[in-house]
């Protein structure tokens, strides 16, 4: 339990000091790449711990919230993390051509995805844990949605 407490603290210690968010002055597009996976990082880390108070109940609800609170906050900016130029093939990006040759269905996808994490931090605040594992799995089948279609296969 104290390692994902401390996951959970790094990422809002994160949040906090501007570190994850994706910076306003120029940047060259690995480290827009690098930017977009920490942001990403950090919704990840979300699942995680929630997914271990779901299923393993090995997190607490404050762990699940310290998570969760800063994917919330990064969420309305996924579209300003895939600047074109950052596709496959720069420094470590797994984002497909498709999403700058259909940005409009992108746009969409990214801002189903933006708005589900947003609920699901609204549903974690109220601490129910059958709600918070519906919402948990929303999120994760809208995210998931997005990569199946714009993100390459690790393989």
């Amino acid at each position: 339990m104290k390692r994902i407490g401390t996951a959970a603290s790094l990422a809002g210690i994160a949040i906090a000091t501007g570190i994850g968010l994706t910076a306003v002055n120029a940047q060259s597009p690995e480290e827009l790449v690098e930017q977009r996976q920490d942001n990403m990082k950090v919704f990840g880390n979300a699942m995680r711990v929630t997914g271990a108070y779901v299923r393993e109940d090995a997190a607490t609800i404050e762990e699940v919230q310290e998570a969760v609170m800063p994917a919330a906050a990064l969420a309305p900016d996924i579209l300003s993390w895939f600047p074109e130029g950052t596709e496959v093939g720069v420094g470590n990006s797994a984002a497909l051509p498709i999403i700058w040759e259909q940005w409009d269905d992108f746009t969409e996808a990214a801002n189903a995805a933006s708005q589900a994490i947003v609920d699901f931090e609204e549903v974690v605040a109220l601490g129910d844990p059958a709600n918070i594992a519906a919402a948990m799995a929303q999120a994760g089948r809208t995210c998931g949605a997005c990569h199946d279609v714009y993100q390459a296969d690790d393989s």
